[in-house]
């Protein structure tokens, strides 16, 4: 089933009143890439250096099993049917390599063993931090909120805006993220109590960042690109004509485009 927004939403704030280990996975189609490649044991230069991954045999193996560990934990992981849907957001245009995949988005899945069916749309992320509707932000009043990305001075600003947000931060594109993966995952592991959310954007590796947290008790979401409006300010190609990103309240809008697939969030 995929569950919507509102529903997601408060079953999020329930786990955090009631202290429950709560954890949102989101695949994008750029995962459904890694992951084929994987399965393939084909290492992709860029994809794969990106995250500093090592060039042998067994990282195959350990990128298949941080995507599959992490989605069989998580409450929501994404479902690309929504992406095929007339009555979902967002429609997106792709090359046609990109397009099978997507269309055969649960083979891929099937094929490592990910076998959880509570999904969500890949752009929940989004989602969440839209101004129209009831969103996280509205959560995040009161909470400490540790922000897990590469992003600095993310926090400072919305502190500014009144929330109480602490920075982890991690290894962005190019700076050898996997050098610093095990231990980044022995800090979370004894941190994931410590706040009351925990708001990832880490690629690949950030999928095992929040299997850590939740397994040891934490609640966390991945917003992924979210993270990458906030620092460079500019909404991705795929969701141009359909949002707005406004500044002073890091929220995003509908344009009147992407009011007409609202009720549908």
């Amino acid at each position: 089933m995929i569950y919507k927004l509102d529903y997601i939403l408060n079953h999020l704030s329930n786990c955090i009143e009631n202290k429950s280990p709560f954890s949102i996975v989101r695949i994008g189609d750029g995962d459904l890439k890694i992951i084929r490649l994987a399965l393939k044991k084909n290492y992709h230069e860029e994809k794969f250096r990106q995250q500093g991954l090592p060039k042998n045999d067994k990282i195959f193996n350990k990128i298949l099993t941080i995507y599959k560990e992490a989605c069989q934990g998580a409450d929501y992981i994404s479902n690309f049917d929504v992406y095929f849907l007339k009555e979902y957001l967002w429609k997106r245009s792709v090359c046609e390599k990109t397009l099978r995949q997507m269309i055969n988005w649960k083979d891929i899945y099937t094929k490592i063993g990910i076998t959880n069916e509570d999904y969500c749309s890949p752009e929940i992320g989004f989602y969440f931090f839209l101004s129209q509707r009831k969103n996280l932000f509205s959560l995040m009043k009161n909470l400490n909120v540790c922000l897990v990305n590469c992003f600095p001075n993310v926090d400072a600003s919305l502190n500014k805006m009144g929330y109480n947000t602490t920075m982890f931060q991690i290894p962005g594109r190019n700076q050898n993220h996997y050098s610093k993966y095990k231990n980044n995952l022995k800090i979370l592991r004894q941190m994931a109590r410590k706040y009351d959310l925990f708001l990832i954007g880490g690629g690949m590796l950030g999928r095992g960042y929040s299997n850590i947290i939740k397994r040891n008790g934490g609640i966390c979401v991945d917003i992924g690109q979210v993270f990458d409006v906030w620092h460079n300010k500019k909404v991705p190609p795929r969701l141009k004509g359909l949002v707005k990103y406004n500044q002073e309240n890091m929220m995003f809008s509908l344009t009147e485009k992407g009011k007409l697939y609202e009720g549908a969030i």
